[in-house]
């Protein structure tokens, strides 16, 4: 019986060790900035990548941008708003799409490892493309969610913008806007 208790005792403090070294690193950014471990675990751009050289940071995001009723002012949208009840994690893709009101590229088929007298040309496979009414439920719910967030309901911008940080100082020393993409909604 005492062997037990001695083993049990032995992964509760294991549980522990274990969790100190995993939650360091993130009690440590919680109490200041300069006392976040490199490589971190937790990721300074999100779930994305950051390319990093000696003296600079780069890092992207996206934006959805709506234009206030008022004084037609661009206002940065609430995305989990904009496709509530959808998880967050559906964005980039529907994104890439454009919400799926955009031309859907075709896909190929490239034959490289069949030899060139057999090969067949590149082949296109166009996707399934949306029905108008599809379409049109789409436009509908955009508005509404557009007009939920006190925004014009003419249109949707989506931005892409690169930051430049300089970590020397930590401060963002650039601002790019790489893609711009207005969606009609009308």
């Amino acid at each position: 019986m005492q062997q037990y208790m001695m083993m049990g005792s032995a992964s509760v403090k294991a549980l522990f060790l274990i969790s100190a070294i995993l939650l360091s690193p993130f009690v440590l950014r919680t109490v200041s900035h300069q006392l976040e471990v490199y490589p971190s675990v937790v990721l300074p751009s999100g779930a994305v990548l950051a390319n990093s050289d000696s003296t600079a940071i780069t890092a992207t995001k996206t934006e959805l941008i709506g234009r206030n009723v008022s004084d037609s002012a661009e206002v940065a949208l609430d995305a989990r708003k904009l496709i509530a009840p959808l998880p967050i994690n559906y964005l980039p893709k529907l994104l890439e799409s454009q919400f799926a009101l955009a031309a859907p590229p075709s896909h190929s088929l490239r034959f490289k490892y069949i030899p060139k007298p057999f090969r067949p040309e590149k082949l296109s496979l166009p996707r399934k493309l949306v029905s108008e009414e599809d379409e049109r439920q789409v436009r509908s719910l955009l508005r509404e969610r557009l007009q939920q967030q006190d925004c014009s309901t003419d249109t949707l911008t989506i931005r892409r913008t690169k930051f430049l940080i300089d970590k020397a100082t930590r401060e963002v020393s650039q601002v790019e806007i790489t893609d711009e993409v207005t969606i009609d909604l009308i």
